[in-house]
C-alpha cells in the first residue's frame, strides 16, 4: 500500500489501519507487516498474508477480496489530519482476485484456459 505522503499510524500500529478479507464469505485474512518504506519521500507498507484461507507460502485461495483501510488510524506526518477511509476490491472493476487457473483474468476457469494452458506444452 503506497500513500502519497508521509504518514504515521495511530499507537505505531500499522497493521491496525487494515483489514483484508475474502468477499464472499467476509472472512478476514491474516495480514503481516513486511515492512514500511519511507526512502522515496513517501510511505510504503508492504502486507504479507496468512491464516485459513491462505496457501503454503503465502498465496490466497481461490475468491474476491477487498482491503479496507481506516482512515482515522492514518494520520499525516507532522499533522493531527486524519486520511479517510478507503476500500479497494468493491468493485469488480478493482481486479482484486485470486483465481489459479484462470489464464486470461474473466474470472472463470474453464475450456479457453485449458486450452491455453495446454499450448505451453
Amino acid at each position: 500500500m503506497s500513500f502519497g505522503e508521509l504518514v504515521d499510524f495511530e499507537n505505531g500500529d500499522a497493521l491496525a489501519a487494515f483489514t483484508f478479507s475474502r468477499i464472499s464469505d467476509s472472512q478476514n485474512v491474516t495480514l503481516l507487516l513486511d515492512g514500511i518504506d519511507e526512502s522515496s519521500g513517501v510511505t510504503v507498507v508492504t502486507l504479507k498474508f496468512t491464516g485459513a484461507i491462505t496457501r503454503a507460502g503465502g498465496a490466497l485461495l481461490d475468491g474476491n477480496y477487498q482491503l479496507d483501510v481506516s482512515g482515522a488510524k492514518i494520520n499525516v506526518r507532522g499533522s493531527t489530519t486524519s486520511g479517510v477511509d478507503f476500500s479497494f476490491g468493491d468493485n469488480q472493476s478493482d481486479g482484486l482476485y485470486s483465481l489459479y487457473g484462470d489464464s486470461n483474468g474473466d474470472r472463470t476457469v474453464n475450456i479457453f484456459d485449458l486450452l491455453a494452458f495446454r499450448q505451453t506444452y
